[in-house]
């Protein structure tokens, strides 16, 4: 139970104020490529890095389930920062105590790195 409570505020800690910013460059950027067809998705494959297409891919399916806006093309990223927050609960209580486990999966969505990758969402 405490790591996936430790997962929810991540992913709230993420997530707050997500939609207030602009979609800057490297987003709209995403937004473009996985808003398109697949037959244009897949002509663009060859043109980008391997990892930008199946992440453009990935979103082209989230975006047909839930559409777009700024807080849904957010979201995915919060939810894997709430997500690794739950499983560095879970490494760290048998590999150093609870209480360190349980403060590591709550400092691990502050860091400064992990926060850049949340405000950087592509």
């Amino acid at each position: 139970m405490v790591p996936l409570v430790v997962g929810l505020l991540g992913s709230t800690v993420s997530v707050v104020g997500s939609w207030v910013p602009s979609v800057w460059y490297d987003e709209a950027a995403t937004v473009t490529s996985a808003t398109r067809s697949w037959v244009a998705l897949g002509r663009e494959v060859p043109h980008v890095d391997v990892v930008h297409a199946l992440y453009f891919a990935v979103m082209h399916v989230w975006f047909a389930v839930v559409g777009y806006s700024p807080f849904t093309l957010r979201l995915p990223s919060a939810i894997a920062v709430g997500t690794t927050a739950a499983l560095v609960v879970l490494l760290g209580t048998p590999l150093a105590g609870q209480r360190v486990g349980l403060v590591a999966g709550l400092l691990f969505p502050l860091l400064p790195r992990v926060t850049w990758m949340v405000l950087y969402r592509r």
